[in-house]
């Protein structure tokens, strides 16, 4: 992978990602989608998620963001160890959501990793609409579940009828957008 290994692959794009939107009249991030392979291989910390999320997080930092974008990282089995990541982004700020049913991604404890995942739940772009992301069968901050497929896709449409629901009460009909006040939980 080069550049340090996972952790330093994702700061040295997530920097230069940072480098590009401060220069750039598309400012604002909305959306993120990060695809790596094998995302949860390794052990503890040494998984590949959790070296992933410390990366990131070096390489944002120039941002200083206050609110996350909504963003996604998606595992794949190709054995490329090549990160790639997409971003929406737009000259307007969104309005960050979180879903009260779970705790926000940015929030989580220590036993998720050193560095807490730097993610909204959803985003309320302008111009766009809504942008879903880490919802899953998460409750709190653990995945409930397992093994059972369907009561997981139960628990993942009750989150996004949540989101859906908190979005709509910040949706200015009027004017086609987000409303100004914070969405923050």
């Amino acid at each position: 992978m080069g550049r340090g290994g996972l952790a330093g692959a994702a700061a040295y794009v997530y920097s230069h990602i940072a480098e590009f939107q401060l220069r750039s009249k598309y400012r604002h991030l909305q959306r993120i989608w990060n695809y790596l392979d094998d995302i949860n291989t390794g052990a503890g910390d040494d998984e590949r998620y959790r070296v992933f999320c410390s990366g990131r997080s070096a390489g944002l930092t120039a941002l200083g963001l206050e609110r996350f974008p909504a963003a996604t990282a998606i595992g794949r089995r190709d054995g490329s160890h090549r990160l790639q990541v997409y971003w929406l982004a737009a000259r307007s700020a969104g309005l960050a959501l979180e879903n009260p049913r779970q705790v926000s991604a940015y929030r989580y404890p220590r036993r998720y990793g050193p560095v807490a995942p730097g993610f909204s739940r959803a985003m309320l772009a302008p111009g766009i609409g809504l942008l879903i992301s880490g919802t899953a069968s998460v409750v709190g901050h653990a995945s409930h579940h397992p093994g059972d497929l369907v009561a997981q896709l139960e628990e993942t449409v009750n989150n996004l009828q949540t989101v859906l629901d908190r979005a709509n009460a910040h949706w200015d009909y009027a004017h086609g957008g987000p409303t100004t006040t914070s969405a923050r939980r």
